[in-house]
């Protein structure tokens, strides 16, 4: 039998073989048709969230603020091995989110919970509360509340329109400053002789080790630096919450006798001292919110945007001429450091770079200690 004229059995097999390669085929590309739809669901699922109508903001910063986030991907792989979760919010992240959701009509409030903000420095602090006052400029309702505010938590909680309290909470206000430890009389039964060599009269970092105590100098100093800027935050929590001028140190002053007219109560005593507008447990918070805008009946809230989501749909202008900015926040090294710190070497080399990029209009170093 030729070949050009195949017997039964080997037509027979070339056409099983011929369905068998037509199935195949129309089953991989059926398979790589279901791959491909699950992939385009997913990019378009994965886009910022859709908003409606009066849409709450909510701002629940975790961690501190600060002008850049700290360490690299390694370091921060090993924080969250070992169960660190403090994380670091970027204070431009923080208004660019606040100035977009002002002029954003799908927003129609910022509710700022504070229990989970980390001690954060006084000057970025004023900048948010800044950005919060210019959130409220738009018209828009500002509402805080927290469990119990610590002084730079309290801070950020006054530029609110409404500052709420948990009814077992605090407001606790501990000043600026704090303990310095003096090593003279240690030292001294150690055996250790200390030259210390200065220059000027307030030069006093190298006073714990051959005084047992601040020098006048030092006093003055210290004086002058903490009493203003506890007369900076005093004045300002003052303005934002109408009270007298020196009413908080007043409340300072005769906390004893107040505290004892509220019962003992701190949650009580802060009511009646003006420095919150109520108490509410965090359901209440919750109930007050659905009542002022809109049900999202599927979470069983108030209808919301997380600081996180809302971010994602902020656009950052990718390229044209701008400002050049170099952080440099932190210790001082040699050689290279990673961001939150300042490498001699790499910060040099920013800045190098910063200069021979002629998009860059010109160069801001921001240096935040």
């Amino acid at each position: 039998m030729s070949a050009s004229n195949p017997g039964p059995a080997r037509r027979f097999l070339r056409g099983t073989w011929r369905v068998v390669d037509v199935s195949r085929r129309v089953v991989l590309n059926l398979v790589f048709l279901a791959i491909l739809a699950v992939v385009i669901v997913v990019l378009v699922k994965s886009g910022p969230p859709v908003l409606d109508e009066k849409t709450a903001l909510v701002l629940d910063p975790d961690g501190t603020i600060g002008e850049q986030k700290t360490g690299n991907l390694r370091s921060t792989a090993l924080e969250q091995v070992r169960g660190d979760t403090t994380q670091k919010l970027q204070l431009r992240d923080v208004i660019a989110v606040l100035e977009t959701a002002a002029a954003d009509p799908k927003i129609s409030s910022l509710v700022v919970i504070l229990d989970d903000l980390q001690p954060t420095g006084f000057a970025t602090l004023r900048e948010v509360a800044a950005a919060i006052d210019r959130f409220k400029a738009s018209g828009k309702k500002v509402v805080a509340w927290g469990s119990s505010y610590e002084q730079g938590q309290y801070y950020v909680a006054v530029h609110a329109d409404e500052v709420y309290l948990h009814p077992l909470g605090a407001v606790s206000l501990s000043g600026f400053g704090g303990m310095h430890n003096y090593y003279k009389d240690v030292l001294d039964k150690l055996g250790v002789s200390v030259n210390l060599i200065r220059v000027g009269t307030y030069k006093s970092f190298g006073e714990p080790y051959i005084a047992n105590g601040p020098s006048p100098a030092a006093v003055e100093a210290d004086t002058a630096l903490y009493g203003s800027l506890w007369k900076t935050y005093t004045d300002d929590v003052e303005k934002q919450r109408k009270l007298a001028p020196g009413s908080i140190m007043q409340a300072i002053d005769n906390l004893p006798e107040r505290l004892a007219a509220a019962g003992g109560d701190l949650a009580r005593l802060a009511l009646s001292e003006k420095a919150v507008d109520g108490l509410r447990t965090r359901d209440e918070l919750r109930s007050l919110m659905i009542q002022r805008g809109a049900t999202d009946a599927d979470e069983k809230t108030f209808r919301q945007v997380s600081f996180d989501d809302y971010l994602a749909r902020v656009k950052s202008r990718l390229g044209g001429d701008a400002i050049g900015v170099v952080v440099a926040e932190g210790e001082i090294i040699d050689g290279t450091a990673p961001a939150g710190t300042i490498g001699g070497l790499s910060t040099a080399n920013l800045i190098r770079r910063a200069r021979e990029n002629k998009e860059f209009l010109f160069l801001f170093v921001n240096n935040r200690l």
